[in-house]
Order: C-alpha cells, then structure tokens, then sequence
C-alpha cells in the first residue's frame, strides 16, 4: 500500500530537504513510547483519511466517501510491524503536515498513557 504523498508539494515543507526530513520521521518515530503505538496508529490512521483527497479515498476504498473503511485499513496496515511505523509518521506528515502531526502527537500527551503490566506475570 503506497500512499507517500511528497512533502515537498506543501508550503510548510518546502523548507525542509529529504535528508532533513527523513531525519525528522526517525527523531519523530523514537520519542513515542513503545506501548503508546497501536494509540497512535488509531489517531494518526483516522487524522490522514480526514485530510485525504476524495480521489485517494476512492483509490483506497472504492468508495469516495469510505472514510470507516479507510481508517480500519491504514490502521491494520500500519499495525502489521515495527518497520510500518515510519510509514504511517511519514505518510502523516504527507497527508497532515508535519507541524501539524507533531502538535497532534504531543496533545495525545503519550507520556501520560500507562504502560500495560508486564504479560510475563501472568505466563508465570
């Protein structure tokens, strides 16, 4: 599934060169707690089919106004490994913008989401 829309076509990105933002998705992709993904693979998922255009919705769903099916299949995409995540920050920064997904990311206040208790103690 490809949905790379390139940065470089949004104002706010032109600044930006492909080195710089590659290293912006890794900084971006190590600062989220591990256990806060599938978190944000939800918000970000519904966030990017919100800002995308009904054509690509179309191509995604068949259905120009799919926006529930959409969502349910870019997150079980962006769930299927580790290596999908700089995908989906990538694709959000695409879809989104990268000022606006940071300022997204960090009202989800992950820092604050718990960590779930460890599943050893109940394989003990």
């Amino acid at each position: 599934m490809k949905l790379r829309r390139p940065l470089k076509n949004q104002g706010s990105n032109q600044m930006y060169t492909e080195t710089e933002i590659k290293e912006l998705i890794e900084q971006t992709v190590s600062l989220i707690p591990e256990h806060t993904w599938p978190v944000v693979a939800d918000q970000l998922s519904a966030r990017i089919v919100d800002t995308m255009p009904s054509e690509i919705l179309e191509q995604l769903t068949g259905n120009p106004t799919g926006f529930e099916e959409a969502e349910k299949s870019l997150l079980n995409f962006y769930l299927q490994s580790k290596e999908k995540r700089e995908d989906l920050i990538a694709d959000s920064f695409g879809f989104v913008g990268a000022e606006s997904t940071l300022y997204f990311l960090e009202a989800l206040e992950l820092d604050k989401i718990p960590e779930p208790k460890q599943q050893q103690e109940a394989s003990s």
